[in-house]
């Protein structure tokens, strides 16, 4: 009876990694060289890094490009199941779970050098 129970639990689990082994999630991207495009090696850096993290869970990523704001309504009315690349606000918090962020970019502030700017003003 032991070894039935563990040819039933065996089995189980195979059927499981089967299954699990062969989903693939499908994410809308847009393009922002570069970074994200469906004309670099791998989608871009970020899509790889994405791909590579489902991969280590057995998931097969499927990209599908649009412009941004398609992109974005495409996922958040479950069409696709998620979208790559955005920053958290409050708004897409409504819709969506939100990883550790991928990509962390530096913020800058340019202005003209013939320009005089009060830099005690900003805020």
């Amino acid at each position: 009876m032991a070894i039935v129970k563990r040819l039933v639990l065996i089995t189980c689990l195979l059927q499981l990694s089967i299954c699990f082994a062969s989903q693939v999630i499908r994410l809308t991207n847009g393009e922002w060289e570069p970074f994200l495009s469906e004309k670099l090696p791998k989608f871009g850096p970020s899509s790889q890094v994405v791909t590579e993290v489902f991969a280590g869970l057995g998931i097969t990523v499927s990209y599908d490009f649009f412009p941004w704001p398609r992109a974005y309504e495409n996922a958040r009315i479950g069409r696709w199941d998620g979208s790559a690349i955005w920053i958290k606000n409050n708004e897409r918090a409504k819709f969506f779970y939100f990883s550790d962020p991928i990509l962390v970019l530096p913020k800058y502030l340019y202005h003209l050098s013939t320009k005089e700017y009060e830099w005690d003003n900003c805020s």
